[in-house]
């Protein structure tokens, strides 16, 4: 099968989106299929994440482009996306900006005919919406963040990406939680994929340190400051807080762990390039997030044997999560105390941290790569088939 994957930028970028892509698009390669991904980079710096050359990779961003391009991009720079007017305006302005890349996906297709073709993420989706129009190829839009992060501010970005939603067969998420916040003509059409993780064997690590360890970026939406005040009021004796990542909130931790006393018992370790060493000397993974679009980490952990804390109310988390049985979710909402609570639990009972992380590795193994090729695979000749079957062509999206 042909199968074309459309995003926006991918040169120089390492989000976690991106690696799905590469891992999907490589393992369908693998198992036979013809596999090519179309992005809009402005950067010629590879993608972090590495492709081999069996995925065929076009970049069709061109610095040439229409005067009414150039200038829906220098008023979005100029305002930013919430300082313009709302609604229609802001639409417009993102829409314009897609025009150059839609039409050079309208040519591809054209010329490749593939089987299917996959909108991943919001710049991908709009884009492949516009240059598809009514060509009868099959289309998945593919989501990666959960509806709060993706829906609730509708700039002009959000706005195309609802209506060019209207055009697609299907419309994936990679967790079920994800479907319920959606409008009932998106519901009717959506499906759950995984991601793929990597689990690695499946075995929890005899020796582990006593270390308790978060990993992300260091943004606000980590609340990795939540974390530091759920710190302070642990009982420790002689525990570690080890924080994996970088990002602008680093100055500003840096001061709370100064100001709290907590020096000597918690480390702002930076990027990691090999973040399974820290989960294999673990013995506790903390993840304060207020909402993932997939907890990534969270499942890597718990495919080693890793125990894990977060909140019951973040979406993303509490999907992955499962209470007494692979680790701790705090039942109150940005709690300091109850996080400290959870924490200090499972540090002052080995016994505790031994069941839940013999436990995890079961309850992630859906996400386990070729586990989720399975599901992709099998969907994506389903979509494909069914448009085939019936010879109807998708509404083209709203303009």
């Amino acid at each position: 099968m042909k199968i074309v994957f459309v995003i926006g930028r991918l040169a120089d970028t390492s989000g976690g989106a991106e690696r799905v892509l590469r891992d999907i698009s490589e393992g369908l390669v693998a198992r036979g299929h013809e596999v090519t991904i179309l992005s809009h980079s402005r950067s010629q710096t590879p993608s972090r994440h590495a492709f081999s050359s069996a995925v065929r990779h076009h970049n069709l961003y061109s610095s040439k482009a229409p005067l009414r391009v150039t200038l829906a991009v220098r008023l979005q720079r100029a305002f930013g996306s919430t300082g313009l007017p709302a609604g229609s305006v802001q639409k417009a302005l993102f829409r314009s900006r897609l025009l150059p890349f839609a039409a050079k996906i309208a040519r591809f297709l054209d010329e490749a005919r593939p089987d299917l073709c996959v909108g991943f993420m919001g710049e991908g989706i709009c884009a492949l919406a516009l240059g598809r129009g009514t060509r009868p190829t099959s289309a998945l839009a593919s989501l990666h963040s959960a509806p709060e992060r993706l829906f609730g501010t509708l700039d002009g970005k959000a706005r195309l990406t609802l209506d060019a939603l209207d055009g697609y067969d299907a419309v994936s998420f990679p967790l079920q939680e994800h479907i319920s916040g959606m409008e009932e003509s998106v519901r009717q059409r959506a499906i759950v994929l995984p991601n793929p993780v990597d689990l690695g064997d499946g075995t929890a690590c005899a020796q582990r340190s006593p270390v308790v360890a978060a990993v992300g970026r260091l943004v606000p939406l980590k609340r990795f400051d939540l974390l530091l005040g759920a710190w302070a009021r642990c009982v420790r004796d002689g525990w570690m807080l080890e924080i994996h990542g970088e990002g602008p909130e680093r100055p500003r931790l840096e001061a709370l762990v100064r100001a709290n006393g907590l020096a000597e018992s918690v480390v702002l370790a930076g990027h990691t390039e090999d973040v399974f060493s820290v989960y294999r000397r673990a013995s506790v993974l903390v993840h304060p997030s207020r909402f993932e679009g997939f907890g990534l980490v969270l499942a890597e952990a718990m495919g080693r044997g890793v125990p894990v804390v977060g909140f019951a109310d973040a979406p993303g988390v509490r999907s992955l999560i499962r209470d007494q049985v692979n680790g701790l979710l705090v039942a109150e909402p940005g709690s300091e105390a109850g996080l400290a609570e959870a924490l200090t639990r499972l540090m002052q009972d080995a016994e505790l941290r031994a069941r839940l992380g013999a436990d995890a590795p079961a309850t992630v193994e859906a996400y386990r790569l070729e586990n989720a090729l399975d599901a992709w695979e099998s969907a994506l000749v389903s979509i494909a088939g069914a448009v085939q079957r019936s010879g109807g062509i998708s509404p083209s999206p709203r303009r």
